[in-house]
Order: structure tokens, then sequence, then C-alpha cells
């Protein structure tokens, strides 16, 4: 599977000599950037491209462009919840300057759409191999997550390092519509379409042999009455009305 190549994404491969006294020390790099465009209302993202200072929100986001109001939640699998949100100010930024590293995923709420662009270098790909660089499969349970290679379509292997089990889950959220589905591995096949994620797209990944819960509507219900409570303290509480996420 490739890389895209196009407006949204370019990608510079170099690798060679770094000098004739050094000739021994060789650089291999796959860095570029991605054009995001985040859309209002809810979203699942994560970032693909390691920064070289480092992947808190503080830096991956243009504070320019970011609306006020903007909320970000990171997925804590061990309690099955989301963390408190953090609240974009455009005088002060990120209220908690959580860290994003590739793969990783979060919840995002815009109150209006914006565009942002994220610049790194692509890790867990071998650009002399041309290929994917399988990451350690967590263990059971609900993870919030992206592949960490921005591939136009990634697949479920490429994005947890392991091949789907009976009983393994992918839940995604609409978002045009603002509604979470979701597809299970039974019989060697997925019951609702196999997944593959967009570039920079999260979804919920239930893994494990035995039944983990899915994220509760009421956890991430939760998560958009916070974003909510954040959006009135500037004074655009319209902004967050939107339906409920159905039952995942």
């Amino acid at each position: 599977m490739k890389i895209i190549r196009h407006s949204t994404i370019v990608f510079i491969f170099a690798w060679g000599l770094t000098c004739a006294a050094r000739a021994q020390v060789y650089s291999v790099n796959a860095v570029g950037y991605i054009n995001s465009t985040f859309r209002a209302g809810d979203q699942l993202f994560g970032n693909q491209l390691a920064n070289e200072d480092n992947n808190t929100l503080n830096v991956l986001f243009a504070p320019a462009a970011v609306p006020n109001g903007t909320t970000i939640s990171l997925w804590n699998s061990q309690s099955g919840s989301y963390l408190p949100p953090s609240v974009f100010d455009l005088g002060s930024g990120w209220s908690i300057n959580y860290s994003l590293e590739p793969g990783v995923g979060a919840l995002m709420h815009a109150p209006s759409a914006f565009n942002d662009t994220f610049v790194g270098e692509v890790v867990g790909y071998d650009v002399i191999a041309e290929a994917a660089i399988p990451p350690t499969p967590p263990g059971d349970g609900t993870f919030l997550l992206a592949c960490r290679v921005p591939f136009t379509s990634a697949s479920f292997e490429q994005t947890i390092g392991r091949a789907p089990r009976e009983g393994d889950s992918v839940t995604r959220l609409d978002n045009l519509t603002g509604t979470y589905f979701s597809t299970s591995f039974h019989g060697g096949d997925w019951d609702n379409g196999t997944p593959a994620l967009r570039i920079m797209e999260a979804a919920f990944f239930n893994l494990g042999p035995a039944s983990v819960p899915e994220p509760a509507v009421w956890v991430l219900g939760l998560a958009g009455s916070l974003s909510l409570l954040a959006m009135r303290r500037f004074g655009k509480a319209d902004a967050c009305k939107r339906p409920a996420p159905t039952r995942l």
C-alpha cells in the first residue's frame, strides 16, 4: 500500500552520504507535512508525524488557526474513560498541554472548521524497503488509536500490529452525521465492512478474546458535555448543539 503523495500530504524522502569524511554515516529520513481540515463538531483524530521539537498540543497546532473554545480529550484505556479535556484559549493556548505521539488518538470538538499543518518525520516506516514497520500490539482492552504511518487507507494490521482475532471490533465516528458505527470480526470476516482509516483518522479498537465493553454512550456524552461547558466559557454554546452518539 502506498503513502499518499498529493497536495494534502507531501513527503520528502532523503537518503545518502553526509559528507566524504563521514561516508560511513547514512541519513535515512521520511519527513514532510500534512495539511488537515478539522470540521465543526466532534471528530476522532491522531497525529501521524513526529515533530522535531515535541508533539504537544501547543507545538502541533498553530494558535492563529484554532477557534477559541476548541477542546481535545485523550482516552484512558485503563479506566475506560476520557481524561479531562484541554480547552484552547487564543491568549494562553491549551489549558492542558497534552502530548500526542504518532498513533495516539484523541477526540476533538471544534466550534467551527479550521485548517492546521502538521510537520515532522514519519515513524514506523522503512523508506528503503517501502514498507511499514508494525507497531507493538497493545494488550486486551479498548484503545483510541490512529495508524502511525499516514496511509490513505490504513488497515487493522497496520494500525494495531497484528491480524484481527475473533471478537475484535473497531468503532469509528462519521464526521458528517456525528454518529458512531462499529464492525466486529467473527468467523474470519468483518460483519460491517473491513475497517480502513483515513489519513489522521483515529478509531476505538476493542481488543481481546473476552468481551471487553466498548466506550459507553454515557462516557462519550460526558466528553461532549465538558466540551459544551468549555464553549459556554467563550460564549459559543450554540455551536455545540449536535446529535448524541448512537449506541456503539
